[in-house]
């Protein structure tokens, strides 16, 4: 439920950025550059204005749900509000932006892949059958694919994010409801001690759940999109009309 909740606001907010950054982009290019060749880039720009502000916004609720995952018996939060009320508490509102400066990292080039990797795919894919229109389908294997490419790019600073994230949540290993967590000094310490410790692997650990959810969810995310857009297109259409 957390995890759906969270993809609902991250795309919205998300989609909702994508539109109004591009809009702007391409009323601020002139005409000669206003042309599909530079639509790849735009949009990878664009996409990663969009990702990073939708990382922003929903930051706090990403690191509740980090937390309320790892967490074992005895459970130190009952639920999100608990949750909430508990790290505010005791470590302020620094304690739900922790793990902001590698999730920020990771998602504007990741977010900014997707949204490229798909213009790309569009856009050859509308050369190559000389055609403006894209089924469902298409849309998701562009979306997939692109969900693909940018998470096997990301991973190793999503890594990091997830291990800073639970940083300060000790009472819980004291508890001995948790195996005991690494103390990092920050990003760079973070990759270093991972390096170290775990070899280039452990930037891997879990990668194939996370390649295998980035491909479905990306897809559904563009394929829906683009079927709902054009359903609120032609009502806007036969309303006009009418």
């Amino acid at each position: 439920k957390q995890w759906y909740q969270r993809r609902v606001r991250d795309g919205a907010t998300q989609f909702t950025v994508f539109e109004k950054v591009t809009e702007l982009a391409w009323d601020s290019l002139s005409a000669e550059h206003n042309t599909s060749t530079i639509q790849p880039f735009v949009c990878f720009v664009c996409g990663s204005i969009a990702g990073m502000t939708a990382s922003f916004v929903s930051m706090p609720f990403d690191t509740v749900r980090t937390r309320m995952v790892m967490q074992r018996q005895p459970l130190l939060y009952s639920g999100t509000i608990d949750a909430f009320k508990k790290i505010l508490a005791k470590e302020g509102v620094v304690g739900l932006y922790r793990g902001v400066l590698p999730n920020l990292l990771q998602v504007a080039p990741a977010a900014g892949l997707r949204f490229g990797v798909y213009s790309t795919c569009l856009v050859a894919y509308q050369r190559v059958f000389t055609t403006d229109k894209v089924t469902p389908q298409m849309s998701f294997l562009f979306g997939a694919c692109s969900g693909l490419l940018a998470k096997t790019v990301v991973l190793p600073l999503d890594m990091a994010k997830k291990r800073l994230q639970v940083q300060g949540f000790t009472e819980t290993v004291q508890k001995g409801g948790l195996n005991k967590i690494p103390e990092y000094n920050g990003l760079v310490h973070c990759f270093k001690t991972i390096s170290k410790t775990e070899g280039l692997m452990g930037f891997y650990k879990g990668g194939f759940p996370s390649l295998l959810k980035a491909f479905l969810s990306t897809g559904i995310s563009f394929a829906s999109y683009n079927i709902y857009a054009g359903i609120i297109s032609a009502s806007s259409i036969g309303n006009y009309d009418s």
